[in-house]
């Protein structure tokens, strides 16, 4: 196998993302940049195992998710946020850097370097094997690639004239470069394989080729400079080299099919070719003084080719004169070798397809996951806040609050009708009836009117720190305005600032409605503690073991049992009942489906996914959120099986509360009633309120703590913006006092 080429990737100085991107997000976003601490530490480790670094399956590895990060975070941030990225040029030690305070740069650089590792990788392997020339063949078209894929795509992104190493010569220089080896390891795997000497030939001859096209470019002086100087011989060398192979082969070919003549041309033009080797060697004999510049490998092969044409010329012609007599055609006589290319350019999916490697939708624990999720540009934020504001709206007002309104109107509707305290008292006149049971045992799983007392005094705790905030702002304001006031009288005419009233009226304007805000959710909260001292009783009473509530309950008796109701009429109420309380429950089991989907409703990736593909992954196209439109009806579509299951159950509810109105007409006209069934019923409805009195409270205090729990982030905002002016009011002062 002949000397490889390959290069070192690129070198460059230390460099930290962390202080930059915090500093832009500050700056730029409504955000902590703390909260990304972790993911700009990966950032900087990812960067610094992954550059000058010795090649290795590895490194590449993690240079290759380093260069897809890059990708994608750059969508996010400008070109410039601020860090300088220096890279060395390949010509060696001593060149200075270039550095750019571009992001694109360092993103084209890092593909420099994946390029040139994989060249390494090939060189690294033994070609030996099949195997082994197969591996290296591939770590080649995928050298090959990048580099393309560098010169076509990736350079033009960075707005600034390239460096000489990856101009567009010198990119197609080392392009070709690659394509060429991987088209000798191909070559070297059918000599291991045996193939036909004709298709080795064909393999040889278009290996000539590449290598007559490198040797082109590096007459290019701007070009060769740049590259080892041993470069352009080498290529060269092996342009003849192969050619000599080509016809070599090709003339054991004719030999195989009795063509004795044209095997003489053959071996006759592949020893030309060898003498033009000969040539180049021996000018860079005299010219370097030694033949350092060719590696001795290159050199071995040439001189046993030169020996065994040698040897298989004079025996072939020997042959032909004594036993053949072929006629030996001119060299322009034969024909062409027509050039086989095996090999294309290869590039990984992770470069050319990063954001596809990447796990932007957060459900493919395969790919790489990228970092800055949640970081999102400023219109991509507002197109997510206006689908949120949607999602709220479609969930709150046509399922929950559509449901919230069926099952008020069937409970009411039962309520007026006195069901089904009324039936369970004619049908069952003593014991405690399975719907109470049921809704005793969920009070208890709850913890009573206790439990309820316990998330009124959270809710008044809150309520009091809330309180406490806004006092501490205004007072924070009242003192410095007093201390402003003081220091005027003191200074008179020399103290020249704006007063403080003058610049504190629209914190103070804010302090009055948020004051105003608090006092309104504390009457409702009184409320909410009004109706829980109202029916506490009951409450208390259903939380209490079952025997005791049975014993509260007045009993009939058992010849009262159906009160001249037929069977058929209790049968018929008793099974509406039973469906409307169904249909209860499976609109809770929507609002449940509704709210857990709503909660996994995540849309950032889409967003983001959207907003690259209409910026074409570039930081200067304006993007508006009406643009997002079709997304968002996308989306919201995926509720649309809730909502017709809410119309359905809207639209039945009407027909099953009129059957339950006419049932009951049909059961309070029969039905003969007794003073002690009509005081078990009563009883029993009362209980039926207290719980659903509890469940009323219940959700009451959940908004309560909900609500005072956001509104103190809103009072903590304030409070401190209210202490910061302070402190830089006083800060002011003692400067304006000395």
């Amino acid at each position: 196998m002949t000397a490889l080429l390959s290069l070192e990737g690129k070198k460059t100085d230390p460099a930290g993302w962390t202080p930059f991107i915090k500093q832009y997000i500050a700056e730029s976003y409504a955000e902590s940049p703390d909260q990304y601490s972790d993911e700009c530490a990966i950032l900087d480790q990812l960067r610094s195992q992954s550059v000058n670094i010795p090649s290795h399956p590895n490194v590449l590895a993690r240079l290759q998710q380093y260069y897809a990060q890059l990708a994608q975070l750059m969508t996010k941030f400008p070109l410039d946020i601020g860090i300088q990225f220096s890279w060395y040029p390949i010509a060696g030690t001593g060149a200075p850097s270039v550095g750019h305070k571009n992001g694109y740069y360092e993103k084209a650089c890092v593909l420099f370097s994946i390029a040139s590792m994989f060249s390494e990788l090939a060189c690294s392997e033994s070609k030996d094997s099949p195997e082994g020339a197969r591996q290296s063949c591939l770590y080649f078209q995928n050298a090959a690639g990048c580099y393309q894929h560098l010169r076509d795509v990736v350079i033009h992104e960075i707005r600034v004239p390239p460096p000489a190493d990856m101009s567009h010569k010198s990119l197609t220089l080392l392009s070709t470069l690659m394509l060429a080896q991987a088209q000798e390891c191909s070559w070297r795997k059918a000599l291991l394989e045996n193939v036909r000497h004709g298709a080795i030939a064909r393999l040889a001859i278009k290996l000539s080729e590449f290598y007559l096209t490198l040797a082109d470019i590096l007459t290019d002086d701007g070009i060769a400079s740049l590259f080892p100087s041993s470069w352009a011989l080498q290529v060269r060398t092996k342009a003849h080299y192969f050619e000599a192979i080509a016809h070599h082969r090709k003339g054991i070919e004719c030999e195989q099919n009795g063509k004795f003549g044209e095997q003489i041309t053959r071996l006759q033009l592949s020893d030309a070719a060898l003498k033009l080797v000969q040539q180049d060697i021996n000018g860079s004999q005299s010219f370097w003084g030694s033949t350092a510049t060719i590696s001795d490998a290159l050199l071995r092969d040439v001189h046993d080719l030169q020996e065994m044409i040698a040897e298989q010329l004079a025996s072939a012609i020997r042959d032909n004169d004594s036993i053949y007599m072929d006629i030996v055609p001119q060299a322009s006589q034969v024909a062409l070798i027509p050039g086989f290319e095996i090999v294309k350019p290869l590039v990984p999916i992770i470069v050319s397809e990063p954001f596809n490697e990447l796990d932007l939708a957060g459900d493919d624990p395969k790919k790489l996951k990228p970092l800055f999720t949640k970081l999102v540009p400023f219109a991509v934020h507002q197109a997510i806040s206006v689908y949120v504001d949607r999602k709220d709206l479609l969930l709150k007002m046509d399922i929950l609050k559509k449901i919230k309104e069926l099952d008020e109107e069937c409970n009411s509707t039962l309520q007026d009708l006195g069901l089904p305290s009324s039936l369970e008292a004619l049908v069952q006149p003593t014991g405690l009836p399975d719907s109470i049971l049921l809704k005793a045992e969920e009070i208890q799983h709850e913890g009573g009117c206790q439990a309820l007392y316990n998330m009124f005094d959270n809710v008044e705790m809150l309520s009091t720190k809330n309180a406490a905030l806004i006092d501490e702002a205004v007072n924070e304001l009242g003192k410095e305005h007093d201390e402003d006031e003081r220091l005027r009288r003191r200074f008179r005419l020399e103290w020249i600032r704006p007063t403080s009233i003058s610049l504190t009226a629209q914190l103070l304007e804010k302090g009055d409605q948020l004051s105003q805000t608090l006092e309104n959710a504390r009457n409702a909260d009184k409320i909410v503690r009004e109706k829980l001292k109202n029916w506490s009783k009951l409450i208390d009473l259903l939380s209490l073991p079952e025997k005791i509530i049975e014993q509260s309950i007045p009993s009939g008796t058992i010849d009262e049992t159906q009160g001249g109701v037929g069977d058929d009429i209790i049968q018929r109420l008793q099974s509406l009942v039973d469906e409307c309380y169904a249909n209860i429950r499976d609109r809770q089991r929507i609002a449940d489906e509704a709210q857990s989907m709503s909660e996994q409703d995540d849309i950032s990736p889409l967003i983001l996914k959207r907003a690259s593909e209409l910026s074409d992954r570039s930081s200067t196209v304006k993007i508006e959120t009406s643009q997002f439109d079709p997304l968002f009806t996308t989306e919201l579509g995926k509720y649309n099986e809730l909502l017709k299951q809410v119309k359905k159950h809207s639209q039945e509810q009407w027909v099953l509360l009129n059957k339950i109105k006419d049932a009951n007409n049909d059961f309070t006209t029969k039905r003969k009633g007794s003073g002690e069934i009509s005081r078990r019923e009563k009883a029993l409805q009362n209980l039926e309120q207290a719980y659903l009195k509890f469940k009323e409270i219940r959700t009451n205090l959940v908004e309560g703590i909900k609500f005072h729990s956001q509104f103190s982030k809103a009072l903590m905002k304030y409070r401190n913006i209210c202490v910061d002016f302070v402190v830089a009011r006083q800060l002011e002062a003692e400067e304006l006092t000395r």
